[in-house]
């Protein structure tokens, strides 16, 4: 199978969200079942009755329709039996009896199927529905993994509604796609959508509840986080879903972290934190993460970068390009360097709003530079360390975007060599004078003339004034 040709030809995979918004907003007539374009036939299997037909435009081989009926079987068996997600429920004996009815339809270019809610149902929460699938002809064109793919994802979808019809369109997809690669771990369909734009590797500023093209997909990764950093459970995932059953109304991301924090003590400024840095250690960097990785993140892209910094210092902002609530990241990468770097951030109508982490490579070596307010400031060591990156992550679930200045610089600069006895430097945005002699007045002032403080200087040009004895020294000093 080829991943590169599943994407080319999948412009929108799956109808679900439209049936799932149809069946929040009452439009109930355009979910009725669907009537094939010839006579009727049914593959009876022990949980599914398949519908097709051999004729007219909706027409498929028995073959294709007894292929159907396997992975839908097989899904079954992963997904229900072995992972213990709940049964989709009863449907009231629509379709034939209450076995689950699944029809081969015809749905017209790039669509591979859909799964709607049909009736309400709280037999396992409060908001659940009884529901259909439909699978799409000609799939096997592209390959019988996809077809397989294509029936565990919708099935999924089934037991998704068995929890509740009433949340996000982001996180079915999410789980759906994730769900895919539980099922046939070796197809690795969802892969392919790490590189369309957005995703969460190639605009990883992009909030995680995005809907948009085909990210919705890629967001896979997300469940996949969970599911691998909480110690490759499926458990987790089944709680979250259970959550967002029990509570009325869409409050998809408030239930994913209260299920996170309470019932697994990973708040959600961890969550969001370290789902961050796990998208950094993907493609190229995949080696240099271990212990912050994902299993085949070697499969992934490299997620992109925001600035690559190769020389110091570097000042700069991310005004045109913010970070998005919630979850958004960006990249900072800093270049090789032998000595203490001082990095400095000021949050723009931000205090507390995101977390921002040092990775140093090798290791990694990971520190958490996060602060207390809405500034940052402090000096690390690079001896040794092949690169480091910032890592700015949004940890509110809501809220204005997040713009940030930095300034990345060594963290003493020789500005002037006066002479064998003194030095000036700067240091912290403090302009210093280095040397033994004590005999002397030094005197700082802006470039209006007026004497300043020489204390967490602003970024700009200062005139020094070094009086001894015998010599007075003036120059200019330059504060990025």
């Amino acid at each position: 199978m080829s991943i590169l040709i599943i994407n080319f030809i999948i412009s929108e995979r799956c109808l679900t969200p439209q049936m799932l918004q149809n069946f929040q907003s009452g439009n109930y007539h355009i979910l009725a079942r669907p009537t094939l374009s010839g006579p009727e036939q049914t593959i009876q299997t022990p949980h599914f009755i398949i519908h097709y037909t051999t004729s007219g435009t909706d027409a498929v081989s028995p073959a294709y329709a007894e292929s159907v009926a396997v992975y839908a079987e097989y899904s079954w068996q992963k997904e229900v039996v072995e992972f213990g997600w709940f049964a989709p429920p009863p449907d009231n004996n629509q379709g034939g009896d209450n076995r689950y009815d699944m029809y081969i339809k015809s749905l017209g270019s790039g669509v591979l199927g859909y799964t709607a809610p049909e009736y309400s149902y709280s037999g396992y929460g409060t908001e659940g529905a009884t529901s259909y699938i439909v699978i799409g002809t000609g799939i096997d064109q592209y390959g019988w993994d996809l077809l397989r793919v294509t029936v565990a994802h919708e099935f999924h979808h089934a037991i998704q509604f068995a929890y509740t019809a009433y949340d996000g369109s982001w996180f079915y997809e999410n789980t759906s796609t994730w769900m895919e690669d539980m099922v046939y771990p070796d197809i690795n369909d969802y892969i392919g959508y790490q590189s369309t734009n957005p995703s969460p590797l190639t605009t990883t500023y992009y909030p995680i509840n995005t809907f948009s093209n085909l990210y919705q997909y890629a967001g896979a990764i997300f469940p996949y986080f969970i599911y691998e950093y909480l110690g490759n459970s499926q458990q987790p995932m089944k709680d979250i879903w259970y959550q967002m059953g029990i509570v009325s109304g869409n409050n998809t991301l408030i239930d994913i972290f209260d299920v996170l924090s309470l019932n697994y003590s990973k708040p959600q400024d961890e969550i969001l934190s370290y789902y961050a840095i796990w998208r950094f250690f993907t493609g190229s960097r995949w080696n240099d993460g271990v212990g912050y990785r994902y299993s085949e993140g070697n499969l992934y892209i490299t997620s992109s970068l925001f600035r690559n910094i190769t020389s110091y210092p570097k000042t700069d902002s991310n005004q045109l390009i913010p970070i998005k609530n919630p979850g958004g990241t960006q990249y900072i990468r800093l270049g090789p360097y032998s000595g203490n770097l001082r990095i400095i951030m000021k949050f723009k109508q931000c205090i507390g709003c995101a977390k921002v982490y040092l990775i140093r490579v090798p290791g990694p070596v990971i520190n958490d530079i996060t602060g207390n307010s809405d500034s940052i400031d402090v000096i690390y060591d690079f001896t040794g360390y092949n690169y480091g990156a910032l890592v700015v992550v949004s940890k509110e679930l809501g809220g204005q975007d997040i713009i940030y200045r930095f300034t990345i610089a060594p963290a003493s600069d020789i500005v002037e060599n006066i002479n064998d006895e003194f030095k000036i430097v700067v240091d912290r945005r403090n302009i210093k004078l280095i040397s033994k002699n004590k005999n002397y007045e030094f005197k700082l002032y802006g470039i209006d003339g007026k004497i300043v403080e020489n204390k967490q200087l602003k970024p700009g040009i200062y005139i020094y004034n070094l009086r001894m004895k015998d010599k007075i020294y003036k120059g200019k000093i330059v504060v990025n």
